[in-house]
C-alpha cells in the first residue's frame, strides 16, 4: 500500500474501504502506467518487477482471502486485498 504514495508517475490514487457479505478490504485505484497482470504477478518473471504483488496475494491466502488485480498497460489499475470477517449474529 506504500506504493502510490512513491511514484511520481501516478496522478491520483483512490483508496476505498470494501464491505462485501463475509469480507472486508482496501481497494486502491490509480490512474498510473498499468501493466500486463498475468505477466507481473507469475513466478519467475515477476522477480525482475519485485514480488510486491505476490507477496500480498500469498499473506491474504493465509488468511481466506483473494486479491484481485485489474490493470491494463497504459490505463488504471485496481488492486483489492479482501480479508473474512465474521458478521456479528447477535447484533
Amino acid at each position: 500500500m506504500r506504493q502510490p504514495s512513491t511514484n511520481p508517475e501516478k496522478r491520483g490514487t483512490i483508496v476505498v474501504l470494501r464491505h462485501d457479505p463475509g469480507m472486508i478490504g482496501p481497494s486502491v485505484t490509480d490512474n498510473g502506467k498499468g501493466f500486463e497482470v498475468e505477466e507481473n504477478t507469475s513466478l519467475p518473471n515477476s522477480y525482475s518487477q519485485g514480488i510486491g504483488l505476490i507477496g500480498m496475494h500469498e499473506r491474504l491466502e493465509l488468511l481466506g482471502g483473494p486479491l484481485e488485480i485489474d490493470s491494463e498497460p497504459d490505463g488504471s489499475t485496481q488492486v483489492t486485498a479482501y480479508v473474512p470477517v465474521r458478521e456479528d449474529e447477535s447484533a
